[in-house]
């Protein structure tokens, strides 16, 4: 949050590296931040396709830069696997 931690960029922005974050006092299989922190491509292009239909109840209203940036996500998780 202060700009000290080290991050991987992904498609969806930003996600901090695993060994960045405080885990003191968690009791965690290995593993488990890894994947936690990972990116599943299908289930995001499956959620950001069924935002389509909440989106479209706005017509007009939806501002222009919601939609632009969920064109955007997709493009690039299609471009990043």
């Amino acid at each position: 949050c202060e700009g000290r931690g080290e991050a991987n960029e992904s498609p969806i922005g930003y996600i901090p590296k695993a060994n960045a974050l405080n885990m003191e006092g968690l009791d965690l299989a290995p593993g488990t931040v890894e994947y936690l922190l990972g990116v599943e491509r299908e289930i995001w292009i499956e959620e950001l396709n069924g935002l389509v239909p909440f989106f479209k109840k706005f017509g007009e209203r939806l501002p222009k830069e919601i939609m632009d940036e969920h064109q955007a996500t997709l493009g690039r998780l299609n471009r990043y696997y």
